[in-house]
C-alpha cells in the first residue's frame, strides 16, 4: 500500500500514510510533516479503512478544539485536571423519532391492555396473608407455578387455605418431576376443597387425596373422594379394626412402646385417614394394645 495524504490548517496536521509497518520510518521520514518543537505527531497503525477513519476523526476533533468548548464530556482527575472522555451526542442519535408523526393509541386499548397485567408478586402476597397464609409462605405461593390454580379452587380463608397451600406446595413440584407436565384442572380440586371447608373430609387427607386425584386420571373426582368421606360408621368400623389387630399383636412382647404404637398406626390408620382424627386413632390403639399384648417393652 503505497499512498499518502495530508490535511492542514494552520498549525493543525492530520496525516495518513498506508504503508507496512516496515517502511513506516522510511515513508516518514520521505514525507515533510513540517513539525516544529513542541508539535505532537501521531501514527496510527491499523487496517487502511479504520485508519483513514481514525486521520479524519483526529482533524474534526483538532478543528474543534480551537472554535470554541468541545462538544464532548470531559473526566475529573485527583489532581484537579480533566481529560476527554467521549464525543457528546449529537440529535441524529439522542433523537432518532423527532419527526415522526405521533402514533394515536385509543383509551380503549390502554384498557384492555391493564387488564391483562397480572397482579403484582407483592400485592398477591399481601392478599394471602389475608386469606391467613403466613408471610413466607404467602411470598412463596405469589411467585409459584400453582398460584393461579390456588386462586381458581378459592379455597376458604384460615386453616383450609393453608392446608391446600401446603398440599400444593410440597406435592405439586413432586409431580412434575415424575413427568407430570400439566398442573390438575382446578375443577377437579374443587370438591376437594369443599369436602374440607363443611367437615365431609378431615384435612389430613388433603395430600393423599391431591395424589390421586392427579394419578388417577381414569376416576372421577368424586370416585377418587369416596374412600376419605367420613361415614356414620367410622368409630364401629374401627373397633374391629382394632380386634384384627390385637390377634396379629399379642406376639409382640417385649418390644419398645414406640416402635409397637408407629407399626399398630401404620396398619391402622391409612384405612380411616380423612375419616378418623389421628388422635382419635391413636387412643383406640393404644387401649387395645393394653388389653392384648401382655408386656410392653419401655
Amino acid at each position: 500500500m503505497d499512498k499518502t495524504c495530508a490535511k492542514h490548517s494552520n498549525r493543525i496536521a492530520a496525516v495518513c500514510l498506508f504503508c507496512k509497518l516496515e517502511d513506516l520510518d522510511a515513508e516518514i521520514e520521505e514525507y515533510q510533516l513540517r513539525a516544529e518543537e513542541g508539535d505532537a505527531v501521531l501514527v496510527v497503525w491499523a487496517p487502511e479503512v479504520d485508519a483513514a477513519t481514525a486521520a479524519r476523526e483526529l482533524l474534526i476533533r483538532a478543528q474543534d478544539a480551537v472554535k470554541g468548548i468541545p462538544a464532548e464530556t470531559r473526566q475529573a482527575y485527583r489532581d484537579g485536571t480533566n481529560g476527554f472522555e467521549r464525543t457528546l451526542p449529537g440529535p441524529d442519535r439522542m433523537y432518532p423519532d423527532t419527526d415522526t408523526p405521533p402514533l394515536p393509541i385509543a383509551d380503549e386499548t390502554v384498557i384492555a391492555i391493564r387488564k391483562r397485567v397480572p397482579e403484582a408478586p407483592w400485592s398477591r402476597a399481601r392478599r394471602y396473608e389475608r386469606q391467613g397464609l403466613d408471610l413466607r409462605a404467602a411470598g412463596r405461593l405469589a411467585t409459584a407455578p400453582w398460584a393461579d390454580l390456588f386462586d381458581a379452587v378459592e379455597p376458604a380463608p384460615g386453616a383450609v387455605a393453608r392446608r391446600i397451600a401446603a398440599a400444593m406446595e410440597k406435592r405439586l413440584p413432586y409431580h412434575h418431576r415424575i413427568g407430570v407436565v400439566e398442573l390438575p384442572n382446578a375443577d377437579r380440586l374443587r370438591p376437594l376443597v369443599h369436602a374440607i371447608e363443611v367437615g365431609e373430609i378431615l384435612p389430613e387427607a388433603t395430600e393423599r387425596i391431591l395424589d390421586a386425584l392427579i394419578e388417577r386420571n381414569d376416576l372421577g373426582a368424586a370416585s377418587v373422594l369416596a374412600p376419605y368421606r367420613r361415614r356414620s360408621d367410622d368409630l364401629e368400623e374401627l373397633e374391629r379394626a382394632l380386634e384384627e389387630l390385637a390377634s396379629r399383636a399379642s406376639g409382640l412382647v417385649n418390644r419398645p412402646r414406640d416402635v409397637l404404637l408407629r407399626w399398630a398406626m401404620g396398619q391402622v390408620m391409612p384405612r380411616f385417614i380423612g375419616r378418623l382424627s389421628p388422635a382419635i386413632v391413636r387412643e383406640r390403639v393404644v387401649e387395645a394394645l393394653q388389653g392384648s399384648v401382655t408386656e410392653i417393652g419401655t
